[in-house]
């Protein structure tokens, strides 16, 4: 507008190549705002934010909703600060670790940043008092495909081997096939013996599962989306080595069933068919007791991760 409003005051009557010029510098302007917006709208490559700096935002808006305090800062300033967390956000949507990977790889950095992003925009999110034009549809759509690719391809495929062979059957190949030694094959079959990239990837997704179960009740949320989420955090319930995070997966399955009536039955057949199905006697104890409960007496009453979710469930149904 600046640039315009110049023009027009130094425009001279009657001088035709002088509009052949303004109709260039108009046509210029309009290529570069063009350009601008495609450029402001495009996924990015790799992280422009550093790694450190993410985190301590991460820091700073979990005290500020513990305090209550977001709401009172300005929305558009929100706005803006989600939009910029939106890219590195979509950074976690197809990316694999490697075995091999290490912390200053691009990918792990990608992964890192991902992730952190989107604890950021959760941690923002789950406060209260929040205007609804700040959940923006594009934002939640990505942190769910985020948190179910990396649940997926990222976690449960390296820490049991019937996930690694369904999300990543070429790794499980490699893994099956004839070795001069025992080693690779007690590697692959040993649950507890996983990447610490791994392990700092479900850490950040314990963080997420539980800030997403707080957001679900705050706006409508796409069902197609949504309960595919929900699905496989329930299969975490079936790898005893994913403790905190089958807690976190619990939580939003609860969550979920609580804020959309509508799709209670759906829930109660994954947990049916994804959990329920797949609990298995082993010896005399019986399945594994993951959860300390107490009974009517406050006395301590070790539970199945699969009973809390069936009690949970009918408590807010």
């Amino acid at each position: 507008e600046a640039l315009s409003a110049d023009r027009e005051e130094s425009e001279p009557e009657g001088n035709d190549s002088d509009d052949e010029d303004q109709q260039q510098q108009q046509q210029q302007a309009s290529s570069s705002a063009a350009a601008a917006a495609a450029g402001h709208s495009r996924k990015i490559s790799k992280p422009f934010l550093p790694l450190e700096l993410l985190k301590e935002l991460q820091a700073s808006l979990s005290q500020g909703k513990q305090a209550g305090v977001l709401n009172q800062v300005d929305e558009d300033r929100l706005r803006q600060l989600l939009k910029v967390l939106l890219p590195h956000v979509q950074l976690g949507d197809g990316r694999l670790l490697d075995e091999h990977d290490t912390a200053t790889s691009n990918t792990a950095k990608a992964i890192a940043a991902a992730l952190e992003a989107v604890c950021c925009c959760l941690q923002l999110l789950a406060a209260p008092g929040l205007s609804t034009s700040l959940y923006l549809d594009e934002l939640l759509t990505a942190t769910v495909q985020v948190a179910k690719y990396q649940l997926q391809y990222n976690v449960l495929a390296f820490h049991h081997v019937p996930y690694r062979q369904l999300y990543r059957p070429s790794s499980a190949a490699a893994d099956d096939a004839p070795a001069t030694s025992n080693k690779k094959r007690a590697r692959v079959e040993s649950a507890g013996k996983v990447p610490r990239l791994v392990s700092d990837v479900r850490a950040k997704l314990e963080l997420l599962l539980k800030l997403l179960a707080q957001v679900v009740d705050r706006v409508l949320l796409e069902v197609e989306l949504l309960l595919p989420l929900v699905r496989v955090a329930l299969t975490c319930l079936q790898v005893d080595s994913l403790q905190l995070l089958q807690v976190e997966a619990v939580a939003l399955a609860v969550a979920v069933f609580k804020a959309y009536p509508q799709q209670r039955q759906h829930i109660m057949d994954e947990v049916l068919t994804t959990v329920i199905a797949n609990i298995t006697v082993v010896g005399s104890r019986g399945p594994v007791r993951l959860l300390e409960a107490t009974d009517a007496n406050e006395r301590p009453l070790p539970i199945m991760m699969a009973t809390a979710l069936i009690m949970q469930l009918v408590e807010v149904g």
